[in-house]
C-alpha cells in the first residue's frame, strides 16, 4: 500500500507541477516530494532493521507532516486557477496527490501502532532449550 502511495505520489506531483505556472511552487511542490519519497524509503529500511522504535514513529510523523505541506501546495495551485473545473487535470492531480498524501498518512499511523515480534503479548520470547 505504501509503495503504491508513493508511487501515486511522485507521478501526481509531476503532473500538477508540469501544469502549475508558478516557477517557485512548482519548484517547492518537486524537492518536497522527492523528500518524501526518501523520507518513505528510510522509513521502509529502519523497520526492516529493526532500529528503535521512537526514530521510526518520528520519521513517520515527519512523513506525514510533509505530506500535509504538499496537500497544502495543492490548493495554492488550486486557487491559482481561480476556478473548480472536474475535467481540468490540475483538479484531477490534485486529489490523486491529496489521496496519496491521505494514504501516507494513514500507513504511518498504521506504523505506529508495530510492535516488535518479542514484544507480542506483553511477554518478551528467548530461545529455550528443554
Amino acid at each position: 500500500v505504501g509503495r503504491r502511495a508513493i508511487t501515486d505520489l511522485l507521478t501526481s506531483c509531476r503532473g500538477a507541477a508540469a501544469a502549475c505556472g508558478d516557477p517557485e511552487l512548482r519548484a517547492q511542490t518537486l524537492q518536497l516530494c522527492q523528500v518524501v519519497a526518501g523520507q518513505y524509503r528510510d522509513l521502509l529500511s529502519n523497520i526492516l532493521l529493526a532500529k528503535d522504535r521512537a526514530l521510526i514513529v518520528d520519521s513517520s510523523r515527519t512523513i506525514a507532516q510533509n505530506a500535509l505541506i504538499l496537500a497544502g501546495y495543492a490548493e495554492r495551485m488550486k486557487e491559482e486557477r481561480g476556478f473548480v473545473d472536474p475535467e481540468d487535470p490540475m483538479l484531477i492531480a490534485e486529489n490523486e496527490l491529496l489521496s496519496a498524501a491521505e494514504a501516507i498518512e494513514q500507513a504511518a499511523r498504521n506504523l505506529e501502532t508495530l510492535k516488535p515480534r518479542s514484544e507480542i503479548g506483553g511477554q518478551v520470547w528467548t530461545r529455550s532449550t528443554y
